[in-house]
Formats: structure tokens, C-alpha cells, sequence
């Protein structure tokens, strides 16, 4: 099975592909890790919530130790010493127009996570 975590997973753009890859690659095993901010909405993966592939966490992906720990949960990595591969997939909306931002500082954190 292959890992894929897709950030900002249940807005327009990340709902798409989450259900794109579920439905072409049955070896995927998919997180969505989404603030469920503006543009975040569950109701955009209803059709594969019954999809034991397919998890969520509502979470900031700029809290580290809480996406490294939803990763290992999700994708039942329990040998800690083992080094296993997980994709990350960034669909997080970064442009904003003016009805969005409020407030700016959503748009100053950077998407960058260091190891």
C-alpha cells in the first residue's frame, strides 16, 4: 500500500484529486489533513467517507508533532525505527482575493515543513 497525505484535502481542488486517486489507484491509502477553514467543506468527500482507504483529520498543518502523529495513526506505522514513505500533496488555497482575507495572517505562515 502507498501513503499519500493531501493537505487542505476538502476544498474544491483537494476533494478532486482525493477522489480521483481513490478511484484509479486501489493501492492508495489516502489522509486528508485539512483546517476546515473558508474554503474547507466535508460535504466535498461525502462519496468516500465509507472508504476504509480514506481518512481525515481536522487539523493546521503547521502543528507538526500533530500531522506526524495523524500520519502514523492513519496509516497504522507502528514500528517507529522503520523508515516508511508518506507523499504529501499541498492542495491548500495560497492566493487570496479580497473577501478572503480576513484575517491576513492566515496568508503569512508558510506551507514549508522542515524535517
Amino acid at each position: 500500500m502507498q501513503n499519500l497525505m493531501v493537505t487542505g484535502g476538502a476544498g474544491f481542488i483537494g476533494s478532486n484529486f482525493v477522489r480521483y486517486m481513490l478511484d484509479k489507484y486501489p493501492d492508495y491509502r489516502i489522509l486528508v489533513y485539512d483546517k476546515l477553514t473558508y474554503a474547507g467543506n466535508l460535504d466535498n468527500l461525502l462519496d468516500v467517507v465509507d472508504d476504509p482507504r480514506y481518512s481525515f483529520v481536522q487539523a493546521d498543518i503547521a502543528t507538526r508533532p500533530r500531522w506526524r502523529l495523524a500520519a502514523q495513526q492513519a496509516f497504522h506505522l507502528a514500528n517507529a525505527n522503520k523508515r516508511q514513505h508518506i507523499r504529501i500533496i499541498n492542495a491548500r488555497l495560497n492566493l487570496p482575493t479580497p473577501e478572503l482575507v480576513t484575517p491576513l495572517e492566515l496568508f503569512t505562515e508558510t506551507d514549508h515543513v522542515d524535517e
